[in-house]
């Protein structure tokens, strides 16, 4: 299944694929290009270099996915899905990151997408994400999945650089309900 190469919205040439011990000075790199709020929804301080390197000597891909989307050797974006704790197993969070001058060109939807599709082939019952209520792009795309909110910390998280702060909100799919769905759109589109 991968590579999977991609054209974007400007007609750019990229590389959807699993993350690789080989991309780890990259993976600094694209930290370095993303506003430090945004990486919030990252556990992990990851512009340091130690947690990025726990990364990848820790690396399991047992019920995680791990995807990069690349220009050349350049990380324009990164996407994981991973099991929330061992009494959690049933439940999965996706994290999706895009370097903010190439937002909008259809990454962030593909990743999703491919990510989304990972949870289903794992079974997760449940599957969340984190986004900041401004984030509208975001938002469309986990509507398109039937996400719904479940919380919002109000004033959470201080957004630097322009001195606000922003709400942080937490969204679910039932991936049962979401897998029933998608065999019935399947079935029905075989059986007219």
């Amino acid at each position: 299944m991968y590579p999977i190469e991609l054209s974007l919205k400007d007609d750019t040439k990229v590389v959807i694929r699993p993350l690789l011990d080989e991309d780890y000075i990259s993976m600094r790199e694209f930290f370095s290009a993303i506003p430090r709020e945004d990486l919030f929804i990252c556990k992990d301080d990851v512009v340091r270099w130690e947690p990025i390197e726990n990364w990848f000597v820790h690396l399991s891909h047992e019920r995680v996915v791990e995807l990069v989307t690349l220009r050349n050797n350049e990380i324009l974006a990164k996407g994981t899905l991973y099991a929330q704790d061992r009494y959690c197993l049933h439940a999965a969070e996706l994290k999706l990151i895009v370097r903010p001058d190439c937002r909008g060109l259809g990454i962030g939807s593909r990743m999703f997408d491919l990510l989304f599709h990972a949870g289903l082939s794992y079974s997760f019952h449940k599957m969340i994400s984190r986004y900041f209520t401004d984030n509208l792009s975001f938002i469309n795309i986990l509507g398109h999945y039937d996400f719904e909110p479940e919380t919002v910390l109000q004033n959470y998280v201080l957004y630097e650089a322009a001195n606000e702060w922003k709400d942080l909100v937490t969204a679910s799919c039932n991936m049962r309900i979401r897998a029933a769905d998608l065999k019935l759109q399947v079935h029905t589109a075989r059986h007219p």
